[in-house]
Parts: C-alpha cells; structure tokens; sequence
C-alpha cells in the first residue's frame, strides 16, 4: 500500500488502499469557541479522452456508484508516557481503571464504559506506536550521524512503557472479569486484549525490519523477538485464536484479525444517513414544467374554440398540433429545469451521527457531482492540471472528460467537546473505485524491439502500457481566503492501480 502524507491544509493523507480504488482523507479540526465549523472540498476528474467515458457511458450515478465516504473521528494523539500518568484524566489507561474502581467497589455499571476506554486505549496505542515506528526509522536514516545510537534509545524506552502499559491493562481485565461477568462483557474485553497483543506485535515486526537494516543493533532485535514470541504465548495461552502458522494460508487469521479491527475501530467510526435533495426539487420544477406546457395546450385549444367554432378538419389539425407541440415542451421544460437543478442545487444531502452516545447528530454534509466543460473549470485549478505537462499540445486533440464533485462540511464542534473532550477532529474518507476506467484499455504489458548495446542486435522486451488520471483536489475552510490545491495522478493499467503520484499544489486566491 502507497501513502503519501500531506504537508499543508487539512488534507491527511493519500493512499493506495487496494488495486481497485485509492482514497483520500481529510481532517476537520474543531476550532474552539466555533458554533459551527465549515469546509468545502472539490476532486476534478480529468479522464483520458482513450478510456471513452463520457455523460452517456459513465453517468453520474455510476460515478456516485464508484465514490464512497466514510466519516470518523481522528484518533486522539497521545504518547505512550501519556498514556501511562495518573494526571492525564483523558488516558484510556487510567479511565479504565476509574471505572473498574467505581464496578468493584462501589458496585456501579461500569461495563459499557469499561469496554468504550478498552476499544480506545488500543485505538490510541496504534497511533502511539506508528509514530514510534516513523520516529525509529528516522533516526535510523544514513542522514542522521547519531541515529542508530538515538534509534536504539527511543525502542528501549518504548519496550519498557509498552510493557507497563499491558501489565497495567490486563491486571485491570482481571480484575473486571468476574465469574458474574456476563458473556459480552467477557468477550469484548478480550477482543480488547487480542487486538492490542497483535498491534504490538505488528510494531515489534515492522521496528525489527527498521533495526535490522542497521549495523550494531542485535541487542534490540533480540529485545523484538522476545516481545512478538511473548505476545504469540498470551493469545495461544488465552485461547486467542488469532496465531498465524507457516505452512499454512491463514485464510482464518486474516479474516480474524479484519474482525477485530473493524469491532475496536467501531468507537471512532460516525453513522452517516444520505439523502437525496434532488427528488423534492425535480418533482416541483417537473411539475412546474408540465404545468406550463398544459397551459399552452389549453391556450390553443379555447382560442381554436374561439375562432373554428364548428367542426373542420383545420380544428383537428390544430388540436393534433398544440399536443406535439405540448409533448414537446413538457419533455423541453424537463431537461431545461433538470440542468438549472444540477447547477444550482446539491444531489445528496448526508447527516452525520453519533452511534455510541445515541444517535446523537454532529454535523452534515452536502454533495454534488457534474461533468464540467473545460471552458467552464476555475482558472487555478486549470494552471494545476496543466504544470509540469510535456505532452499538452497532443492532448489538445483528444479533450479530455472533467467531473467535478464537490463536497460541503458542516461541523458542531459545540456538541461534539460537551460528548467527546479527547477528540478534536473528524476524519473524512473518501475512496474512489476505478473499475469503469479499465474497461477500453490495451493489455498492460507490450512488447518493444530495442537494439542491444553489446551485441548491437535487436531485442523484444517487454513494456508497460498505462494511462493516466489526474486529479486536482480544492478545498477551504469557510473563513480562510484562498484555496489549498494539490494535484494526484493515478497511475493505472488494465489491471488497475500501480501507484498514486502527488504534485506540489499552491494557494489560491
């Protein structure tokens, strides 16, 4: 998986999330003291005249077909030292054991909390830990003189707290897990525990690789090891059955391990309830158009009335007449109100809730979608497209297809701090699926005759053949007075995506 973390705006990062579709994400922060926070993010879609797509072979429904969005929070940012104080009120750790306290001793229900803090506490230890990872092979870089001595220090100080904060977390499950628990407390308390083993253990594996490729440091490889056969013995102690085995395909450890990240990430995950806002206009302005034409069909019939009293064959044929004609302008009148509809108002309305404090609802979005003519496109976002371009002079020849999709954010940062006090940004995920692009393309692979430098004869050699599709990202907090653009270009074969490439965008006015 490709990703490219941004360096400006709001936008988070880029990545390549399988061979069909890659996505964006966003991060809204809430801007204390706000009572609403509003953002506006535009994607046009310049598609390659070659791939034949166009408003009849790729309406916009398939479009909204191929384009989904996902809303989360962003992951509160603690580090592991955080994690462990007492005087942090906001750590998972010490959250837990509060309400631990609270179950035992004061015999209050605490069970839903418990569980809420556990599934956090592994959320926030993920990031913790990505960041150690970034930091290690950092300091790991030929670029740093010092680093391997400093890469060294960093994991055996990371060692020693991921090691307190387990002892911590499970000390305080058994304590929790009494012989009265019921099933589903049980359950999703250990569901906590095994994923949080096995995100240690996938950060021991991925800091191994970093300090591996560094000389002098076997010490701390050694220290890994034991941290991932250490982990391995809890689940398979535990009756986790979440062990991979080497001679096997593990169908089921996979499947396992997707399980427990979607049931811990669920806590962080919003509810979103889409609508259409087109259906309430296009049935007044359809109606408003039938109606005019029903009005210029009786027009003609009294004044035909008025004037061919009796019948005449020149009566019928004024009839049969202001019918077409009527026909006509109905079908005239909807397409006219149909276009007014898709330039002034949005296709989706989307409200965004809460599903673990009740439905509670936090924001709302708005949507739209249209292909947009090149003469038409923002003069900023045209200079985007066109940088760094060599081959702009054959292009003009085959014009390129635009769509534009255009996405407004409105957030309540007031109810979200009085409901969340850790959570100080939504994330939103908007991942696109390129299957409709790869339909008119060649095979990937061509071959090509080159003259071989030693023997000066010529060879067959095998090329690739790609396309691409770029996309020039727009977007803006309300108050702010220019945009940030950036510019992506996907890369893409019969076979889909090979990789997401990222230009250097700008602000504009």
């Amino acid at each position: 998986m490709t990703t490219i973390t941004a360096d400006e705006g709001f936008l988070g990062k880029i990545d390549v999330h399988d061979r069909l579709r890659f996505e964006t994400k966003f991060d809204y922060p809430f801007v204390e003291g706000e009572k609403t926070s509003r953002y506006a993010v535009e994607a046009y879609f310049f598609i390659p005249a070659s791939l034949q797509l166009n408003a009849h072979s790729y309406p916009i429904d398939d479009f909204y077909a191929d384009i989904k969005g996902y809303v989360r929070f962003k992951t509160p940012q603690m580090t592991l030292e955080q994690l462990l104080s007492e005087k942090n009120a906001n750590s998972p750790l010490k959250r837990i054991r509060d309400d631990v306290q609270a179950l035992l001793v004061a015999g209050r229900d605490r069970r839903d909390a418990i569980i809420y803090e556990s599934k956090m506490l592994v959320a926030i230890m993920r990031a913790a830990l990505r960041d150690v990872t970034l930091l290690i092979r950092k300091l790991g870089s030929a670029r740093y003189q010092s680093g391997p001595h400093d890469a060294q220090k960093v994991l055996h100080r990371a060692l020693e707290h991921i090691q307190q904060i387990m002892n911590a977390f499970r000390q305080q499950l058994q304590l929790a897990l009494s012989p009265a628990s019921t099933e589903d407390f049980r359950l999703s308390l250990n569901f906590a525990d095994e994923y949080l083993s096995l995100t240690v253990e996938s950060f021991a594996v991925m800091a191994y690789d970093e300090l591996a490729r560094i000389p002098d440091c076997e010490s701390s490889c050694d220290e890994l090891l034991a941290l991932i056969v250490q982990e391995r013995k809890h689940r398979k102690n535990r009756g986790y059955p979440s062990l991979p085995e080497p001679e096997s395909d593990n169908e089921q450890f996979i499947y396992r391990v997707s399980m427990l990240k979607k049931y811990v990430s669920s806590i962080l995950f919003l509810e979103i309830a889409r609508t259409s806002a087109r259906k309430k206009y296009e049935t007044t302005f359809f109606a408003l158009g039938a109606g005019l034409a029903m009005l210029f069909s009786t027009l003609v019939v009294f004044f035909a009335q008025a004037h061919l009293v009796r019948f005449s064959w020149a009566l019928v044929v004024v009839f049969v007449c202001s019918y077409m004609v009527k026909d006509r302008l109905k079908e005239y009148l909807r397409l006219t109100f149909d276009r007014f509809i898709s330039d002034h108002f949005c296709d989706f309305e989307t409200h965004i809730y809460d599903p673990n404090r009740n439905g509670h609802k936090l924001g709302s979005s708005r949507q739209k979608a249209l292909y947009l003519p090149n003469s038409e496109l923002p003069r900023d976002v045209l200079k985007v497209r066109n940088r760094g371009r060599t081959e702009l002079l054959v292009e003009r020849e085959f014009e390129e297809q635009v769509i534009r999709y255009q996405k407004q954010i409105v957030l309540l940062p007031q109810e979200l701090e009085e409901i969340h006090g850790r959570v100080r940004a939504v994330t939103d995920i908007i991942r696109f699926n390129v299957r409709h692009f790869l339909g008119n393309m060649d095979e990937p692979v061509k071959e090509v005759r080159i003259l071989d430098p030693e023997t000066h004869r010529p060879q067959v050699r095998p090329a690739s053949k790609v396309y691409h599709l770029n996309v020039i990202l727009r977007f803006k907090k309300e108050r702010d007075s220019s945009y940030t653009l950036k510019k992506l270009r996907v890369i893409l074969d019969r076979n889909g995506i090979k990789r997401v490439e990222r230009f250097d965008g700008r602000k504009a006015p």
